[in-house]
């Protein structure tokens, strides 16, 4: 039995990835930032069963589906957070990462 000492989360294939970090938890919507992604930077949100993924850059939806209560949380938390965002991003990026730290 091996003991997970970091932390991961599961797709919907059940395939494993680390996560680099939890941006942040408001009103339960969940922002976070993985270690390996893909081209554009953006950051995946998560609230009960909603997911997607918004642009780091203007905070639009790239992917997923998300009430607009969701939507106008992620908003009024990207305003004051985009430095943050940058911040965990570029952090986060392992030395392989085809994408890089982040550029406007």
């Amino acid at each position: 039995q091996e003991l997970l000492v970091s932390p991961f989360s599961a797709n919907e294939r059940g395939e494993f990835y680390e996560i680099k970090g939890m941006v942040a938890l408001t009103d339960g919507v969940k922002m976070s930032i993985n270690s390996k992604e893909h081209a554009p930077p953006h950051f995946h949100v998560t609230y009960g069963r909603e997911e997607g993924l918004f642009s780091i850059v203007y905070c639009n939806l790239i992917k997923g589906r998300l009430s607009p209560r969701t939507r106008n949380v992620v908003y009024g938390w990207w305003k004051s957070n985009k430095a943050l965002l940058i911040e965990k991003w570029d952090d986060s990026r392992p030395s392989d990462c085809s994408v890089g730290v982040y550029k406007e």
